[in-house]
């Protein structure tokens, strides 16, 4: 699929592990460089987002990254679990969102929400019935792209990367 800007939007195959890995790392960097220290933060890529662990990620069929290219180039992606219920919450047949990262060169052009638009496609023609996520209480610009998409806060937890901790919001809407 793509958008009147010239975006390509597709769901990511085993092939893309490289790309995946190098855009997961370079955009969390890219969030996180103000707020975390520089080895909590390669602790966190290094655990998350090296090659084996994307390549074992694109395999689970309970997994399904959505990635968006501008010129054959990954720019930004999201990633969609199957089943996974949040801690200390039983949710109506669960689907998490994670990891709505767009390159800061791209932000702006609402590419997040045509990311979101295609997860709730894929959830709702899977049968999902709620759809969750966890979002750092600072993120406002996120927070206001969820909120248009109707996500509400139902709880809080602690979102944890090396030392550094943050309390992230936990939202949810019905599908």
């Amino acid at each position: 699929m793509s958008d009147d800007l010239g975006f390509l939007y597709r769901l990511a195959n085993a092939n893309d592990f490289i790309a995946v890995s190098t855009l997961a790392a370079e955009t969390f960097r890219e969030s996180w460089t103000e707020e975390g220290n520089e080895t909590d933060i390669d602790q966190y890529v290094n655990d998350n987002f090296i090659v084996g662990k994307i390549i074992e990620e694109l395999a689970d069929a309970n997994i399904t990254y959505v990635i968006a290219l501008h010129n054959d180039e990954p720019i930004a992606y999201l990633k969609l679990e199957r089943n996974l219920m949040p801690d200390n919450y039983h949710l109506e047949k669960p689907v998490s969102v994670s990891r709505v990262y767009v390159r800061k060169l791209y932000q702006g052009k609402q590419i997040g929400s045509v990311l979101l638009d295609q997860a709730i496609a894929i959830a709702k023609k899977e049968k999902y019935k709620t759809m969750w996520l966890g979002v750092w209480n600072q993120n406002y610009n996120a927070l206001r792209l969820y909120e248009r998409f109707c996500f509400e806060k139902f709880g809080v937890h602690r979102f944890v990367m090396g030392t550094a901790g943050s309390d992230d919001y936990l939202m949810m809407k019905k599908i």
